[in-house]
């Protein structure tokens, strides 16, 4: 008996903290829109991932996470600024989000997902930075410069803390490289990406920072946007990770 009951024991406690899925599908937007302001909310919550976000009402700016299902992934620009790059969220879906991080650039997780680990989540660029890396803007260089032979970068560095304290090493992702002594390699990320996160141990929020070869007296130049999708939490859900494709 004590070894059925062990064995009952170990299956719930496997099933009450499987990995659950967040694809930002349940905010159903009107098609090819975004949403940048979660008003007195403070922030978007999906399932048991709140991302803060504040919007100025008289000076008409955002900071930090907005929701999208923009498809333009060929307009250059600030006006085009919701938009992935994939031209979809992960695998074809409709929604992602996008972080600004000019602002609280946290993921904060909920519930059973709080203090423990983040299985990862999918990245990729927005098509504004994509485009400005790829061929300059007003305030922003071409990556590899006029030779190509430029050591530019952009990354994003995550970060895990637990009730306010960091709590591993960085996972550093870039999502633009051009350090290679063979330019053939040089590169800008223009798919979705798997971004491991497993490593950061048991946290209870996420943090975000994007750093660039591209800076000037203000600070980076590059635009300082990425887009995120489908992470993958401890918890419980009626969604669970064996719909990942």
């Amino acid at each position: 008996m004590k070894y059925i009951f062990t064995l009952i024991l170990m299956f719930y406690i496997v099933v009450f903290y499987a990995q659950v899925s967040w694809d930002f599908e349940e905010f159903n937007l009107p098609e090819n829109r975004y949403q940048d302001d979660a008003g007195s909310d403070g922030g978007f919550t999906n399932g048991l991932v709140f991302l803060p976000n504040y919007y100025d009402r008289e000076f008409f700016y955002w900071t930090g996470w907005a929701v999208s299902n923009v498809t333009d992934k060929t307009t250059p620009g600030f006006g085009n600024q919701y938009s992935a790059i994939p031209g979809s969220g992960f695998n074809g879906s409709k929604h992602y989000v996008v972080n600004s991080a000019f602002g609280n650039n946290n993921m904060i997780l909920r519930n059973e997902a709080a203090g423990k680990p983040v299985n990862g989540m999918y990245i990729t660029n927005s098509t504004y930075t994509y485009f400005s890396m790829k061929d300059g803007d007003a305030f922003a260089k071409k990556f590899g410069g006029i030779t190509g032979n430029d050591p530019d970068f952009f990354l994003l560095k995550i970060k895990g803390y637990s009730e306010g304290n960091i709590t591993s090493d960085s996972v550093n992702f870039y999502l633009a490289d051009y350090r290679f002594s063979d330019n053939n390699q040089d590169y800008i990320v223009k798919t979705w990406e798997w971004v491991d996160l497993s490593s950061l141990g048991n946290v209870d929020s996420l943090s975000f920072e994007l750093s660039s070869s591209d800076t000037g007296q203000f600070g980076m130049n590059t635009p300082a946007y990425f887009c995120a999708d489908f992470v993958v939490t401890s918890g419980t859900s009626n969604k669970t990770i064996s719909e990942k494709k």
